[in-house]
């Protein structure tokens, strides 16, 4: 009797270790994604301003504990719409506090549809995007450069106030907010 005692404790304290290891997606949270409804590609994002181009993610299990050591991964949902940098800045580890902070690259656009972007830790999906967008958007392919064409097709939208690929906050129209985080990645491209 003693034996599956000892046997039911062991099975307990396992399966709590699992569950400390296990995202709960209502606990954790992507910045500044949560509050935009996607995430932002940029062409070049370790040239860009600080806090522009970043994607801070914690991990956190069901206890609200922070999860160290995490794998956290980006899934482009629909990769043909876009152009990815070869810097790998679309994984990492996170700390001591759950925290990761990752810089995709690249360009192109996905508006408004299911599973664009997800985001995993250790194998488990806690976030899913509609939106996926980039300064490098011209209309067509993306060529991970953001130039003159990306502009044309910028200015058409901020002037009608637009929303689609170049309403980067996802707020209904191309504004003011919009032209800062186009402006941050103008002339800037793929290293």
């Amino acid at each position: 009797m003693r034996s599956v005692v000892l046997a039911v404790i062991g099975l307990v304290l396992t399966l709590g270790m699992a569950d400390a290891t296990n995202p709960d997606p209502d606990l954790c949270s992507a910045a500044p994604a949560d509050q935009i409804g996607g995430i932002i590609l940029y062409p070049d994002p370790l040239q860009i301003p600080e806090g522009t181009a970043r994607l801070v993610v914690n991990v956190r299990n069901g206890m609200d504990q922070p999860i160290p050591d995490a794998f956290v991964e980006l899934i482009i949902g629909v990769p043909g719409n876009h152009c990815l940098c070869d810097l790998p800045q679309d994984t990492g580890t996170t700390d001591a506090d759950g925290n990761v902070v990752l810089f995709p690259s690249g360009g192109g656009c996905t508006d408004n549809v299911p599973n664009a972007v997800i985001i995993r830790a250790n194998a488990f999906s806690i976030r899913s995007y509609p939106n996926l967008k980039s300064p490098d958007y011209s209309g067509g392919p993306p060529n991970c450069d953001v130039g003159l064409p990306d502009f044309t097709v910028f200015g058409n939208a901020y002037t009608t106030s637009a929303p689609g690929c170049t309403d980067y906050d996802n707020n209904g129209s191309t504004t003011l907010a919009d032209f800062s985080v186009f402006g941050s990645a103008w002339d800037h491209f793929c290293p």
